[in-house]
């Protein structure tokens, strides 16, 4: 399983549309049909009701959109973790501080380091 096959059928469940989500999504429509005919193989369900005019979730299609949502906010909630990591939006420092020097040379540093960067901790 694939995290785009999930994206692909959350976006296909909003729209109860393959057509709907390629556009939104900027990808080919048998693209899209083939990501969900493939999670679909691998779930071993249904996760569509097809018809001439008509797309409808299955049972099993409302359970693994429940969870298919959670899965894509966690991955995006890492994806913004790891990006506030990366640009130093985030994260902590630990420093060692020689008593002799100490407090004194080390606390403006400090401070003028949290102004710049209030969401590290040190």
């Amino acid at each position: 399983m694939d995290i785009r096959h999930l994206e692909y059928f959350a976006e296909v469940a909003q729209h109860l549309s393959f057509t709907k989500a390629s556009h939104t999504l900027h990808v080919t429509q048998p693209s899209i049909s083939k990501a969900i005919k493939n999670l679909e193989g691998e779930l071993g369900v249904p996760l569509f009701y097809r018809s001439s005019k008509q797309l409808e979730l299955t049972d099993a299609g409302k359970a693994v959109l429940i969870n298919a949502k959670k899965v894509l906010d966690a991955f995006q909630n890492l994806t913004l973790e790891l990006t506030d990591l990366m640009e130093l939006k985030g994260g902590e420092i630990k420093i060692g501080i020689p008593p002799i020097v100490g407090a004194a040379f080390f606390s403006k540093l400090i401070s003028q380091y949290k102004e710049k960067f209030p969401l590290i901790e040190i």
